[in-house]
């Protein structure tokens, strides 16, 4: 067993040095002026990075509740069900962002919707 906290911060950490990796290969600067850089974006700029902690925190707090819901659910439900974010981030950019979708996107959207609804349909017919 494993700490999900723990993995969700590992994962993270991961991400981070993997960025930081290929930010510093793309730059094709030396160190020196790479660590100016980076102190410049993260610690000058802050209002910046305080703008992006918000969505981070959100996204750390849905991958801790993702673990969760692996350990409480039944992978194939898990899986459907995790789908409807798809769905879910459709509706709100279109509604908040005011985006169009194609009939293509709406049909594609729908089938996703018909086949949870049909995984929770099985679910509930089986208990």
């Amino acid at each position: 067993m494993y700490i999900s906290t723990t993995a969700v911060v590992l994962s993270e950490t991961l991400k981070l040095f993997t960025c930081v990796v290929i930010l510093f290969i793309s730059e094709e600067k030396g160190l020196i002026e790479f660590t100016a850089y980076l102190f410049q974006s993260v610690i000058v700029n802050w209002r910046d990075t305080l703008k992006l902690s918000v969505p981070a925190l959100v996204y750390m707090v849905q991958n801790n509740l993702q673990y969760i819901a692996v350990s409480n659910l039944d992978p194939a439900v898990f899986q459907v069900t995790y789908q409807l974010k798809i769905l879910t981030t459709a509706v709100f950019s279109v509604i908040m962002l005011q985006k169009t979708l194609t009939r293509t996107q709406w049909g594609s959207l729908f089938l996703l919707f018909i086949g949870v609804t049909l995984v929770q349909l099985k679910l509930a017919s089986s208990n």
